[in-house]
């Protein structure tokens, strides 16, 4: 797999997770960007937005297609 086929699948996992993030829209922790000079606190920033999402993604329902059939 080539970087394209992975950033194409995360813009699509976002677009199927997009009900859930505005479902919880409200309980999002309140994350500030820092600037890209503090890497250290982007780093910190980016796994909390991660985790936030991979909770959301978690209770996302699944809808298999297979292509193939």
């Amino acid at each position: 797999l080539g970087w394209s086929h992975i950033n194409r699948a995360m813009w699509s996992l976002l677009r199927h997770a997009q009900d859930q993030i505005e479902k919880h829209r409200r309980q999002a922790p309140k994350l500030v960007r820092p600037s890209n000079g503090n890497p250290i606190e982007m780093a910190k920033f980016e796994d909390s937005l991660s985790e936030y999402l991979l909770m959301l993604f978690k209770d996302t329902p699944r809808q298999f297609k297979n292509e193939g059939s």
